[in-house]
């Protein structure tokens, strides 16, 4: 159904049908003279003459975005080159979320907890949380188990 709308509006919007019709045209003579099927054109005309307008979209006002003093250093800066750090909103994906690697005890704990239920992978835990790193995964462990085995291998991989 909604394909055959599109269709319909793409061929003939009502808007054009009905100023046609209101101009003297009738629907056989807009077939003719538009190439377009008579059932195709005498259903635009019934949806242009006897449905309600659509409101007027009302445009939504654009978002108003307030640089950090971070960002407006940043982009006054005279550097050549400069270290950018993606924040929200950026194209980095959720395992590259910067959520977590804070460090904050809660993130540790729930690290730590999901890599002691998920039996001990440290590849498993940081797919599934998306935090942290390898390495920082790995000190938090020690840190908040020191009975626990300290992981073959700690570096990360690039």
């Amino acid at each position: 159904m909604q394909a055959n709308t599109f269709a319909r509006e793409l061929l003939l919007p009502r808007d054009v049908a009905r100023n046609l019709y209101f101009a003297g045209k009738t629907a056989e003579q807009l077939s003719m003279e538009l190439d377009l099927p008579l059932e195709l054109v005498r259903q635009q005309l019934f949806d242009a003459l006897l449905l309600p307008e659509p409101p007027p979209e009302v445009p939504k006002p654009p978002k108003v975005i307030i640089p950090t003093q971070e960002q407006i250093d940043a982009a006054q800066s005279d550097a050549v080159t400069s270290l950018v750090k993606a924040g929200p909103g950026s194209a980095r994906d959720a395992r590259h979320s910067t959520a977590g690697r804070s460090g904050s005890q809660t993130h540790k704990e729930r690290a730590v907890e999901h890599h002691r239920d998920h039996g001990h992978c440290i590849a498993a835990t940081i797919k599934a949380l998306g935090y942290p790193s390898r390495s920082l995964l790995s000190t938090w462990i020690q840190a908040l188990n020191p009975r626990a085995r300290a992981p073959a291998f700690v570096g990360d991989v690039h």
